[in-house]
């Protein structure tokens, strides 16, 4: 069974080429393949087949069923009814073109191909055409539409097999008549389809048309089904009848006689024809009821085929007949009948002109009107004049009585109007009697008229007055303008309208307008009568356009209109005469065709005299918008007077076309007025959409506007001239133009008519492409404040992309930057953009809805208050109410309206407003007061409230506009994008570029979003599928930020082995977005390589933010491997962009450096010359390595490789910089690039080198302060500038001296810093010259920085200038120090950071003076009384002045010894703090001034223990521990002799009642530890761990803190020492007496405090909390190791932590636990950089490993084994010696299967990391194993072939021709254990090497499966599963051939299913080539 959820892509196609084979071979190939149930494959199309997107629909039919259908596997007969089902399932929900193609295709494959599906599908088509079910009826006639074609489908196809089938044949010709029945009563689009599709059908099978003809014989036709008759009419009259006569004329010319052919084509033509004229006569003439219209057009082709004999003797008998017999069944179709024939009814009109007349006087008025169309039908097929005058006589004697008298006015009104319908009469050629009948009706009718008083009868006589008149010719009567002008003169307003619209119709005839000159002075008065009355206002308009008529042909009524200045009456007034405002109120017809034809006369004839007024270009544009307006009228004769006239415009005046083109442009605004009206209207007024006037106000269809603009624009010179194009192209793309979904139909329209008249616009735009954009993109395109006019600039956008993409797109981006205000949208401030979320009506400030202020009324009970918020307190006053509860409610529509449209809020706000308006009950009452304030005004905080609000509402109005502009931008860009894919695919990094930014806008995201998954419709085809999830990606890493990291963090392995297959199916699902486009990316990079370089650029803004994350993620590695894909230098990449992430990328993970370096290399490679700068990133990254792979990189540079790169300061001080990079090797590497580089420094480097000194890397800092001495030093004379430039910076970066200042705010001490770090390595550079500008400086800037780095760093550079430059200018920097020591202090803190560097500064000035100096005394005495400041860094600085100045002080005697006494005083006597401690430094600086041999020669250390045992005095025992503490920092180990001996004073003084003392000696403690050494460490340890043995729980107490201390030693005695004190503490944890467990936890806490590494002092608090109580808190700890993303190393304190956790762990009895631990192991050997710190503990570790290693649960085994292996791999073999032995023997030994599979893979595992040299050394005796004579050990030994290739690699198959015969030996064994130990193996060997070492793997494969071909079968069998399950069908065939051959049957049928459920996807394009498989294996 197929699966139903594959894709359909991967169905093979049954066309698909495949390797031939032998006859034999084929044949067993083919009845190998399975047949295919195509039940899934519908199964998953009908949860598709409903989808709304076209895209599915397609991909449902063609892709999938369509597929499936040409694979010849597919059973398509069992599955033939569903599939019809399914078909007809889409029958009225498919009704765009694609989708019902889709559908076509798919029916035409399966009737091609299954008989059951041609059974099932007409069944459906009848069953659907007889009921076709309850559809909506916009959609009824596409639904019978595409039934029609289904039926033409089916028997175009198998029409043979269905005509053989009577039965059905006949039903199915009568569904077909009943289709075409309904759909000729259609609308037009629909009818034109219908009978295509049959016309084609039977064209294309000409052999359907006899039996068609025949089954209409056979059954009767009738009204339902006559509709058949047209395209068989068509057929046999139009096809067959020109399929004989060109036999005729070829053949028969050349023979003399017609072919036989074409005689039987003649025979069945005729006998059609002959048949269907007996049809037409029966059904419609001779029908007892009235025939439908629909049944007339279906006999179409034979009425206009029709000859006179068949109309004489067949048609017309009988149509005179039945019109006498009964003319109201049969008047429109014998009207229909005279229409349509093409022959002379001169003959035959006489006649039934009696029966017409008669009906022509029928009471019933539309009967009257029928019989009146009938005569004009006959009139206009009749050319004989006297049939014409005969027909005249007799309605003129109908009129005199001769039928009998006329009473009723009706009467005489319908014979007028057929009178008036004979004028219609056709005269070809010149007819001299024509115009002499035509002036004797006139005649007659001018004298009827003085006849009658009738209003109605005489309207008649006018109206075919007028048709007459225009008939006359030359011949006009002479009486006609008499006539004329009496009837203007003296008739009333009805009937001098109807004598104007007779001389309209008579005007047609010029020689009536010469005869009609003399009435120009009563049309003349009309006009002016129109124009004054509004009443008169359409007579008006004909007697102006009649007499400008008559002025175009003649001189003098022209200057009469001009001396009675008509025009300027017509054309002036608002509005104007002549204007659009007159149209609603024409509507009949012929005014409005009169309305017309007055526009035409004016701009053609009288254009001089229009254009001579002051307003002659408002004139003449008014005039246009009214021609154009006619242009979309609803009534289409006046649309089609309109284009023709507008077509005269453009043939007369260029200048006219450009006028009615702005006039289009001019009428689209209100009509989008009228459409936003209607859109937004809730009511509904049916009276008024059925009135004339709401017909023409309405707004017209978008076809009408459409085709006006064609008529407008269609023209060449709109096609040559750039600029009116590209207004033609904004209007052509107008909603209202083009409406719809597709928006550039009438532009394609336009295009075409262009190209017709042979003018290519593609060529006009592309030379001006600019002019384009910035039309497209102004104020009447996208810039516009009209919406529907930016949306039609967009879809204008989308053309020109798509018309002339090449040229169009950069100027289009360049405009849109300017429209788009994108530095106005990335202005904005936090503040605007909450005014801009404010609702209107509301203050930003305001939290709550605002109450208005009144003045209290004493009559009325209501709150009062200024400023009042909802939920704000009320007044306590006993007569107010609270708010009434519905008030509050009213601040919901206005927050709900916060982020809408500005319309939304507005309303919200309206809506707010009447909820708070609602006041009180009171208030509401009729007799209630009226506040004060509101009658005498608003209050002072009211009106500043309302100023308040209109500034922000200007606010709000600026920020909606940037809104717009920048919403239109990115729309644009995105519609721009999708117009034209395939050329956006290479402007894909540029667009996104461009839109990225905007995601995280807090106005457009949205659009932002959408226009960006527009962008990423143009990936390369191999992403395109994930174009939403790429969009989705790159707004997820825009908006992530820091959380990405988090989101994206490394899944934890033993999630995944454990949970199984659910697990991975769990995080599938909650994977994010960015997954899945990482995945899809790299599953395209493996399948075709790498992606295009647009689409990769367009993708890597993901890549780049994923990298850029703080931690590893479990995509880093998927990521690395697409970028080693994209790195050729021969393509366009963001290079620098991937240069710089990749910088970070190393920074973050360092074991990435092996992967990174060579894609660095390569994108190198491809850098230009302007582009160094940018790779030279990497120089400032804070590690070394980083900056190391940088400089290796950037060698690869062409340029700079060649040695051309040019010249750059910012490339000079980088490389300049490098070259003192702290690390020696990236200094080497600096040097060689700075010569390749091969320019010179300049001196403009302080910029540059600036900058990198407030670089966040101290490292980097170091080289450029570095880098700036020795450009000092190289440009000397830059000295002083560049100390001004590093002063500048300092004062800069410098804090704010606020009290708001906190020290984590300070985030610029890297700078000062720098400055300081410049100062100091500028020392040796520095002159006296800048002595005192430097000192001066650092005391009055510097060294009172709140850092204490940077202060530090300030002293240090103070003392090494003054090392340097102190000895020759003690006398210029003495008074410096001196006078600030002698300064009071200000600010007593920053007095005492200052005093501090000055102190030193002063002693290290005085180390350059003689001892016998006096100022040494001085400063010494100095120096002594700064002692005294209660400031410890002071006092430090202090001590560390003093020894330079002690051998001045032993040159005294009795001086050492007394400055050592004063000092010893002071630390045990003094009573103050400050003193005690300042003299314990003191003392120490002058004991290490005068040597180690004045502690025994002063008793120095016998004063300390004598105040240590003063139990009197707590300040003497704290200033001794203070000495101890000084004595042992300032010695450092030298004091360790004398540790031992205060050891124990130490430990008595942890127990002090005084809490002074008891913390100096915690501080002491960690001094004293803190610089012991090796030796010393060993010398004192014992004694304390014997301590905690003591029974008396302080002196447990006391060496447990001291063994807390030993925390603080120097980092290689840690290691030493935690081994031993860490387990001791965690058993004193135990310990009965509480402060004893308290003093183990703080020492342990003590430990974790100095963990160097950041990750793990993270984990402190939960390591301990595993160490105290392991079997509640170990799993999470080893939860949280394995979580952690180590950066950095691991250093002893951390191991002293982990250790005891993983210990107890692997002891424990889960699973779980003990996985965790090993990994944990395995990982930490990695992460330590100085490996013996973990020999201490590899005693505790190995026996827990071991046990591990053969732990029953093979995910331990596995975890336990790899840790071996890293064990091995870091610390070596000599540490575990015993390791392999003791595996060896395990694997041989006669323990469990499991114990010998744990100790093979761990021993896999140990030799992969010992290499190839160990493992070949050993390989002999492992095949030797696999050999034994022993079951056991065969089994062992073969195990372990199982893990070896996993754990060597491709290395391993250098020894598969050793091992394979081993292996497969071992297959054949007669233990089944082996046996299986061999297979496993084998399986192994087939995954890993299948490929690489085919040969080999064949070989032996093929000796083992003829070996067992008659055996069970189970090593092929199994060897073949392997291979086919990577799809490695070469490997697989011989296997397989062997298992499906030899397998017993139950056996070949599970080989068969395999090859179902594999090979259907696969094999079909693998297994066959195999042949070419067994000549290699041979």
């Amino acid at each position: 069974m197929v699966d139903a959820s594959a894709p359909a892509s991967e169905v093979p196609a049954a066309s698909e080429p495949v390797h031939k084979e032998s006859g034999s071979e084929a044949e067993a190939n083919a009845e190998a393949l399975p047949v295919i149930d195509m039940v899934p494959i519908l199964e998953l199309a009908e949860a598709r087949v409903c989808s709304c997107s076209v895209k599915d629909r397609v991909g449902v039919f063609d892709a999938s069923i369509s597929s499936a259908l040409d694979s010849k596997a597919v059973d398509v007969a069992s599955a033939a009814p569903r599939l019809a089902s399914l078909i007809f399932q889409t029958l009225p929900i498919y009704v765009d073109r694609r989708s019902q193609a889709s559908v076509e295709r798919v029916i035409v494959k399966a009737l091609k191909r299954e008989t059951a599906f041609v059974k099932a599908f007409a069944g459906a088509l009848v069953q659907a055409c007889a009921k076709p079910g309850s559809v909506s009826a916009s959609v009824a006639g596409l639904v019978r539409y595409k039934l029609l074609k289904w039926s033409c489908l089916l028997l175009r196809e198998r029409g043979d097999a269905i005509v053989g089938v009577r039965a059905a044949f006949s039903r199915l010709v009568v569904a077909q008549g009943t289709l075409l029945t309904v759909a000729l009563g259609d609308e037009p689009r629909m009818k034109r389809a219908s009978l295509h599709a049959v016309n084609e059908m039977l064209g294309t099978v000409p052999s359907l048309a006899p039996p068609y003809l025949a089954e209409v014989k056979s059954t009767p036709v009738t009204l339902t089904t006559v509709g058949i008759a047209h395209p068989l009419l068509t057929y046999f009259l139009e096809t067959k009848a020109g399929e004989a006569g060109g036999a005729t004329g070829a053949e028969g010319v050349a023979n003399g006689t017609a072919g036989d052919g074409a005689a039987a084509a003649l025979d069945i033509a005729s006998e059609a024809k002959t048949f269907f004229l007996e049809t037409y006569s029966k059904l419609v003439l001779t029908s007892r009821e009235r025939p439908p219209h629909v049944a007339s057009e279906a006999f179409a082709p034979l009425l206009q085929a029709v000859r006179h004999d068949d109309f004489k003797g067949a048609l017309f008998p009988t149509a005179a007949k039945m019109l006498k017999r009964n003319p109201e069944l049969i008047m429109d179709a014998v009207g229909y009948l005279l229409s349509t024939v093409t022959l002379d009814l001169s003959a035959y009109a006489p006649e039934l002109l009696p029966t017409l007349a008669l009906q022509a006087r029928h009471q019933n008025a539309a009967t009257r009107e029928e019989a009146i169309a009938v005569v004009a039908a006959a009139a206009k097929q009749c050319s004989d004049s006297d049939s014409i005058r005969t027909m005249f006589a007799y309605l003129k004697g109908v009129l005199a009585g001769k039928e009998g008298k006329l009473t009723s006015a009706y009467q005489k009104v319908g014979v007028y109007q057929a009178l008036r319908a004979l004028s219609s009469f056709s005269a070809p050629g010149p007819n001299a009697m024509a115009p002499a009948v035509a002036a004797d009706v006139a005649e007659f009718l001018m004298g009827a008229y003085a006849g009658d008083t009738n209003e109605e009868v005489l309207a008649s006589i006018l109206s075919a007055l007028g048709e007459w008149l225009a008939r006359t010719a030359r011949q006009a009567p002479a009486a006609t303008s008499a006539f004329v002008t009496a009837r203007l003169a003296k008739e009333k307003e009805t009937l001098r309208r109807c004598t104007l619209r007779c001389l309209r119709l008579a005007f047609r005839n010029p020689h009536v307008r010469e005869k009609l000159v003399p009435c120009v002075d009563a049309l003349v008065t009309l006009v002016k009568s129109g124009v004054s009355k509004p009443t008169m206002r359409l007579d008006g308009v004909y007697a102006l356009l009649l007499a400008a008529s008559v002025a175009a042909l003649d001189l003098g009524s022209e200057e009469k209109l001009g001396k009675e200045k008509v025009w300027q009456l017509v054309l002036q007034g608002d509005p104007p005469f002549l204007s659009t405002s007159i149209v609603p109120k024409v509507t009949a017809e012929e005014d409005l065709l009169a309305l017309l034809e007055l526009v035409e006369v004016v701009l053609l004839h009288h254009s001089a005299s229009v254009s001579s007024g002051h307003a002659a270009a408002v004139s003449t544009n008014e005039l246009c918008r009214l021609a154009v307006h006619l242009l979309w009228h609803p009534l289409s004769s006046v649309r089609k007077a309109a284009h023709t006239m507008v077509a005269r415009f453009h043939a007369i005046s260029p200048l006219l076309s450009d006028s009615l083109l702005d006039a289009l442009s001019l009428s689209l605004p209100p009509l989008e007025d009228l459409a936003a009206a209607a859109a937004i209207s809730t009511g509904d007024a049916p009276e008024a959409a059925a009135s004339p006037e709401a017909a023409v106000d309405r707004l017209p269809p978008p076809q009408l506007l459409g085709q006006a603009l064609l008529v407008v624009a269609g023209t060449g010179a709109v096609a040559e001239r750039v600029g009116v194009a590209a207004r033609v192209m904004l209007l052509a793309h107008h909603k209202l133009v083009a409406g719809g979904r597709r928006r550039d139909v009438v532009w394609q329209e336009l295009i075409r008519a262009w190209q017709r008249r042979a003018y290519e616009v593609a060529a006009t735009l592309a030379a001006e492409p600019v002019v384009v954009a910035k039309i497209l993109t102004g104020p009447v395109g996208l810039a516009s404040s009209r919406p529907d006019q930016a949306d039609a600039a967009i879809a204008a956008i989308q053309s020109a992309m798509r018309l002339i993409p090449s040229e169009f797109f950069q100027p289009l981006v360049t405009e849109l930057e300017a429209v788009g205000q994108r530095k106005e949208h990335d202005a904005l401030t936090e503040s605007e953009i909450k005014i801009f979320n404010t609702p209107e009506g509301m203050l930003s400030a305001e939290d709550g809805v605002y109450v208005a202020a009144v003045v209290r009324d004493k009559n009325v009970r209501q709150s009062r208050g200024k400023l009042k918020l909802y939920g704000a307190e009320l007044d306590d006053d006993d007569d107010e109410e609270p708010p009434s509860k519905p008030a509050p409610a009213a601040a919901a529509p206005a927050k709900k309206a916060i982020g809408a449209t500005p319309a939304a809020r507005t309303a919200a706000g309206a809506k707010a407003g009447a909820g708070r308006g609602a006041g009180k009950k009171d208030a509401a009452k009729p007799g209630a007061k009226k506040p004060a304030a509101a009658e005498g005004g608003k209050t002072a905080k009211e009106e500043a409230r309302e100023a308040l609000l209109l500034e922000e509402e200007g606010v709000r109005e600026r920020v909606r506009g940037i809104q717009r502009h920048t919403g239109v931008l990115v729309r644009a860009l995105g519609a721009a994008a999708a117009a034209n894919p395939a050329f956006s695919h290479d402007q894909l990094p540029q667009l996104v570029a461009s839109i990225l930014p905007f995601l995280r806008s807090p106005l457009i995201p949205s659009q932002a979003f959408d226009a960006l998954a527009l962008v990423m419709r143009c990936l390369s085809p191999a992403l395109q599928p994930f174009s939403w999830e790429v969009a989705s990606a790159l707004c997820s890493v825009s908006l992530a930020g820091e959380r990405l990291a988090e989101q994206l963090k490394e899944e934890s392995v033993e999630g995944g082995e454990e949970e199984g297959g659910e697990g991975k199916r769990r995080r599938r699902k909650e994977e994010s977005v960015v997954d899945r486009v990482v995945r899809a990316v790299w599953s395209a990079c493996k399948e075709g390589g790498s992606l295009p370089a647009a689409t990769f650029g367009a993708v890597f803004p993901i890549f780049e933010r994923v990298l850029r994350a703080n931690k590893k993620t479990r995509l880093h590695d998927s990521i690395l491997s697409i970028l080693e894909l994209h790195t050729s230098p021969f393509i366009s990449l963001p290079r620098l962009a991937m240069i710089s992430v990749l910088y970070h990328v190393l920074g973050r993970v360092r074991i990435y450096h092996a992967r990174v370096q060579p894609i660095l290399r390569e994108l190198c490679r491809g850098l230009k010359a302007d582009e160094i700068g940018g790779a030279l990133e990497g120089l400032f990254a804070e590690q070394a390595h980083v900056r190391e792979a940088c400089l290796e990189a950037v060698k690869y540079i062409p340029t700079l490789a060649a040695g051309k790169a040019p010249q750059d300061p910012y490339v000079a001080c980088a490389l300049w910089m490098a070259q003192y990079d702290p690390e020696p090797t990236n200094a080497e590497a600096a040097e060689m690039v700075w010569d390749m580089y091969g320019h010179q420094l300049g001196s403009e480097y302080a910029p540059n080198l600036i900058i990198s000194l407030g670089n966040q890397s101290q490292e980097v800092r170091l080289a450029a302060a570095e880098a700036m001495a020795a450009a000092m030093d190289e440009y000397r004379g830059t000295i002083q500038s560049s100390l001004s430039s590093l002063f500048s910076l300092y004062v800069r970066d410098a804090p704010p001296q606020t009290a708001m200042w906190r020290p984590q705010d300070d985030a610029t001490w890297h700078s000062r810093e720098g400055v300081a770090l410049a100062m100091r390595a500028a020392a040796d550079v520095l002159t006296t010259k800048e002595l005192p500008l430097v000192a001066t400086f650092l005391i009055s800037k510097a060294l009172g920085d709140p850092n204490e780095e940077v202060r530090r760093r300030m002293v240090e550079a103070g003392s090494a200038i003054i090392n340097r430059h102190g000895k020759e200018n003690v006398g210029l920097l003495l008074p410096i120090f001196e006078n600030y020591l002698d300064r009071k202090a200000d600010n007593e803190h920053s007095y005492d950071l200052v005093r501090e560097g000055v102190v030193v500064f002063l002693g290290a000035l005085a180390k350059h003076l003689a001892p016998d100096d006096p100022k040494v005394s001085l400063i010494l005495s100095r120096l002594l009384e700064v002692l005294n400041t209660p400031s410890e860094a002071v006092q430090r600085a202090v001590s560390d002045c003093l020894p330079p100045l002690m051998p001045a002080i032993s040159l005294k005697e009795g001086g050492a010894q007394a400055l050592i006494s004063q000092q010893l005083k002071a630390l045990l006597t003094s009573d103050r703090f400050a003193e005690r401690r300042g003299a314990a430094f003191g003392l120490a600086g002058v004991v290490k001034g005068l040597g180690l041999r004045s502690i025994r020669d002063h008793g120095v250390l016998q004063a300390l223990v004598k105040g240590v045992e003063d139990k009197s005095s707590p300040k003497a025992r704290e200033g001794a521990l203070f000495g101890f503490e000084c004595l042992s920092e300032k010695l450092g180990r030298l004091f360790e002799p004398y540790v031992i001996h205060i050891l124990p004073y130490l430990l008595v003084c942890y127990s002090d009642q005084a809490t002074p003392v008891r913390e100096a000696t915690v501080h002491a403690s960690r001094c004293i530890m803190g610089q012991l050494s090796a030796p010393g460490v060993k010398l004192i340890l014992p004694a304390l761990l014997k301590g905690l043995e003591e029974k008396a729980w302080r002196s447990k107490q006391g060496s447990v803190q001291l063994l807390g201390a030993m925390a603080f030693c120097a980092p290689r005695q840690l290691s030493h020492c935690l081994p031993l004190v860490v387990p001791k503490l965690s058993e004193v944890l135990t310990d009965t007496h509480p402060k004893v467990q308290a003093a183990a936890h703080t020492s342990l806490q003590q430990v974790g405090s100095v963990i160097r590494n950041p990750e793990i002092a993270a984990l402190v608090p939960a390591l301990l909390d595993g160490i105290a109580n392991p079997n509640k808190h170990a799993k999470a700890c080893l939860d949280l190791l394995l979580q952690t993303t180590f950066v950095n190393s691991i250093d002893a304190a951390s191991l002293a932590l982990i250790i005891p956790i993983i210990h107890r762990a692997l002891r424990e009895r889960s699973s779980d636990i003990k996985k965790r631990a090993a990994q944990i192991v395995g990982n930490t050997v990695s992460l330590v950089t100085d490996h013996s710190s973990l020999l201490p503990y590899l005693h505790l570790l190995l026996p827990g490993l071991k046990k591990v290693l053969l732990d029953p649960h093979p995910d331990v085994r596995t975890v336990a084994a790899k840790a071996f292996g890293s064990l091995v791999r870091g610390i070596g073999e000599h540490e575990f010696s015993d390791l392999v032995p003791w595996m060896l023997q395990t694997i041989g030994s006669d323990a469990s299967s499991v114990e010998r599979s744990g100790a093979a893979q761990g021993l896999s595992e140990v030799l992969g990391s010992l290499g190839r040299h160990r493992f070949e050394l050993l390989l002999p005796d492992l095949l030797a194993g696999c050999s034994h004579k022993v079951a056991t050990v065969r089994d062992g030994h073969l195990t372990l072939f199982k893990y070896l290739p996993l754990s060597f690699g491709a290395p391993f198959q250098n020894y598969l021709p050793q091992v394979l015969p081993a292996i497969l030996d071992g297959l054949a064994d007669e233990n089944e254990s082996v046996r299986d130990a061999a297979l496993a193996a084998g399986h192994v060997l087939v995954q890993e090497y299948a490929i690489s070492s085919l040969p080999c793997c064949c070989r032996q494969w093929r000796r083992v499966c003829s070996a067992t071909a008659g055996g069970s079968g189970r090593a092929p069998w199994s060897c073949w599963a392997t291979c086919s399950s990577r799809w490695q069908a070469r490997q697989a065939r011989w296997c397989w051939r062997v298992a499906v051959t030899t397998r017993a049957p139950a056996q070949r049928r599970r080989a068969g299913r395999f090859w179902t459920c594999w090979g259907w996807r696969g094999a079909t394009r693998c297994w066959l080539p195999c042949t070419s498989c067994d000549r290699t294996c041979r």
